[in-house]
Formats: structure tokens, sequence, C-alpha cells
């Protein structure tokens, strides 16, 4: 008998169709639409008879007297015994062909390839204690994630305590040493944590260092040296105290100015301007710190001011991005910096001016993150005083001059920002 999948359209073959006279020659002209029956008979009650008569039907080439008959997906419905029969009187002898319709997972747990399917199985008892079941079920649902493991939601409350343990169930015999023992040398656990910190030199964190302790190239290593080799760093010259006593005491911000400073001097006799100064030490080469910030300290006041350096004369002439507030004179302090002028602006003392980026240009709709924000000095965008990118809450702060009008303007990948180029007064 052959097995159909439920619910599954399937080709069987049906056959042998022979002649009704002699009972032995094959019938290969037989046409299931002109035959006196063609019935299909489900499992489960008698009158469950379908006619098969429209059904898809060929002969099968080199098989004479059988033939090919689809049954569709809607007559194998019904698990159980399923009949085929077919009856010509004038033609053929009858032909009957059974077959047993079954659930798909019986189906494909016997015919699909190996290990693609198995066959669903459900205990409902152990040795006939439903009861019995149900509890292996709970059991193995509290294994964590199928993997096997035992969670703590496994054990109730108080399942394993002191009460539960035996008395010496958990001793130094347990782990073949004396494992309550002071004795270091004989404490089978302080050993092996010993063991783990002499093979990684972690015991010489705290107690003396050999000279090779480090390995070259490691994280402590490179931090230590440029080239990541241990044994060029030197305690005398290289430790943080060492480079603490090298670079002093700072307390104001004219003192961290005057120790970044690539040229520490002052403005000369000669006539200055709030555009320009000459300064008195510095390189004699035409366009030398040109791009480079440049700080003056009011001798009058103490007031620092801090611009670019857009040209740069062999007679050491400095002329500025944009003017300052006052005029330089002879004496007045000024330094040359090779750094970004918002860093400077913020230790020469230049107030912080926070910007935000929304969505709807008013700062007052959704913030818009990792967005490219740059300062200029002019209207059209060329001389750049700061940059900078938003943050999480859109926002990004620039040391700016108070009460100086600027130019800010934005770009980001997929927005169009209307407002880029907007004056802004800095406070």
């Amino acid at each position: 008998m052959q097995y159909l999948r439920a619910d599954t359209q399937v080709i069987v073959h049906i056959g042998p169709f022979v002649d009704v006279g002699d009972g032995f020659t094959p019938q290969v002209d037989i046409d299931i639409s002109a035959t006196n029956e063609a019935e299909l008979i489900k499992h489960g009650a008698s009158d469950a008879v379908v006619d098969i008569s429209g059904s898809t039907w060929s002969a099968i080439t080199n098989a004479r007297g059988w033939y090919d008959l689809t049954i569709t997906a809607g007559n194998t419905d019904t698990e159980g015994q399923l009949d085929v029969i077919i009856q010509d009187d004038s033609d053929c002898l009858p032909v009957h062909k059974q077959f047993m319709v079954v659930n798909a997972n019986v189906f494909d747990s016997l015919f699909a390839a190996a290990t693609t399917d198995y066959l669903q199985t459900d205990v409902t008892q152990i040795s006939t204690d439903a009861t019995a079941a149900n509890n292996l079920e709970l059991f193995t649902e509290v294994l964590e994630n199928g993997t096997g493991l035992i969670d703590a939601g496994t054990f109730k409350a108080g399942a394993i305590d002191a009460a539960a343990i035996a008395d010496a169930a958990i001793d130094n015999a347990t782990f073949a040493a004396d494992v309550g023992s002071t004795a270091y040398a004989s404490n089978i656990i302080a050993l092996a944590v010993r063991k783990v910190l002499d093979e990684i030199n972690l015991d010489h964190l705290l107690k003396v260092a050999d000279s090779d302790d480090v390995a070259d190239n490691s994280v402590i290593g490179q931090l230590a040296s440029t080239d990541g080799d241990w044994s060029n760093f030197s305690k005398t010259t290289d430790s943080l105290q060492s480079i603490r006593d090298a670079i002093g005491l700072i307390d104001t911000s004219a003192e961290l100015l005057g120790f970044l400073a690539a040229v520490d001097t002052t403005a000369t006799g000669a006539t200055h301007t709030t555009s320009s100064v000459t300064l008195t030490a510095g390189k004699a080469a035409n366009n030398a710190y040109n791009g480079m910030m440049i700080s003056i300290t009011d001798a009058d006041d103490g007031n620092i001011e801090t611009r670019r350096i857009e040209a740069w004369t062999s007679g050491r002439l400095a002329t500025f991005d944009r003017a300052m507030s006052f005029t330089p004179a002879s004496g007045d302090v000024v330094r040359i910096y090779a750094m970004p002028y918002d860093k400077l602006a913020a230790v020469a003392g230049g107030s912080a001016n926070t910007y935000i980026v929304t969505d709807s240009g008013d700062g007052g709709g959704t913030p818009i993150p990792d967005v490219s924000v740059w300062v200029t000095a002019d209207a059209a965008g060329a001389r750049i005083i700061a940059s900078g990118i938003t943050d999480s809450s859109g926002e990004v702060v620039f040391y700016l001059d108070a009460g100086t009008t600027y130019y800010v303007w934005m770009a980001k990948s997929g927005y169009t920002f209307s407002d880029t180029g907007e004056s802004w007064l800095a406070t």
C-alpha cells in the first residue's frame, strides 16, 4: 500500500488496465473521462465518494496498460485509507488501487531526506502515570535555553544551603590539598593564583619590578615608549612625577599659553595697528607662521586676545585675520602657537557659546547629532575661526570673543540646512 502525504497533491500510478475480453492484453487507450466509473473513496464514510473523471490523466510511456493520475490536495484531506476505482464494462477489467493518507509529520519522518525531519512524539504517561510525565516536562523546561545547563531558576530557594550539604562534603580533601590552611606553600588554590600572576608578571605591579617586566609592544609598553620598547623607558625623564616636575606648576591661563607657545616674545617699539604687530623674535622668513595662532597680552590691563596669522614677513610683521579690540604696544607679550584656534581661545579666556542644531532650525525641534559645524569671521565663509561636531543633543561648544558677530555654517550627509551661513553674536 502506498502512503500519501495529507493535504498534498501527488501523481500516482494506476494499472494494469487489460482487455475485458481476454483479461491479459494491455489497454493503452483508456480515457478516464469516458469510463463508466472513475471514483475516489475517502476513509471514514461509505458515502465519501469523489468523482475523479475530470482529473489529470496520462498514459505512462513504455509501461503499456499503466497511467499517471493526479490526486489533488483536496482529495487527500482525510487521513486513513483512500481507494481509487476505475471501471469500464465494455473496455477493461475493473482497476482498484488502495492508498494510506497519513499526517504530514508522519510522512516526512518516513520519506524525507535523512536528518531533515523527525517523527513527533508526545509522552503522556510514564509507568501509566500522567503526573510523572508532566513533572519530567517541567524539569526539562528549566534547563537553560535548551543547552542542558541548569540555571538559578532550577532550584527552589534554600535548595542548596548549609543544611543541604553534608558535613565534610566540601573539605580540604576535595581539593587534594589543605585549602583552609594559612600556609601559603601548601594551599592549592593560593598556589594556582600565584602561578597565574607569576606567568604574566602581575606580581610585579606592587612589588619590585625587573628591567624586562613589560613585553615590547604590549599596551603598557606602548604607553611608556613611542616605539613600544620597554627598555627605552626612563623613570628619570618619563615617569609621571618627572613630567610634572618638567612642566612645573601652571596656575594661570597666561602661564599655560607661555608653555604651549612655539614663539614667546614681545611687541617691538614700532608703530602697530589693531590688525598687525611687529615682533622682537621669530623666524626671519616670509610666510613662516602663516595659518598659526597668535595671542597678544595687553600690558595695560592683562587682556588676552587670540587671532590667526594671515601673513608673516621676514621683518617679523604679523598680520591678523581680523582686528584686535586694542592696538598692541611695545612690551606687550606676544606668542605664536601651532594648535587649533578654538582650543587656544578657551585657554586665552574666550567665552563658551553653545550652538544647537535641530530639524526645525529654531532650536525647538528634534536635535540632530553628528553635524559638522564651523564658525567664520566673514559672511563669505572664507576665514574659519573654529569648528566642531554636534553631540547627541545636537549641541557643539565654541570659545569665542564675547560681543563679536560670527557666521555659522553646517553640513551633514542627507540634510539640507536653510540657516547655514547665518550671523551669530557671541556672548
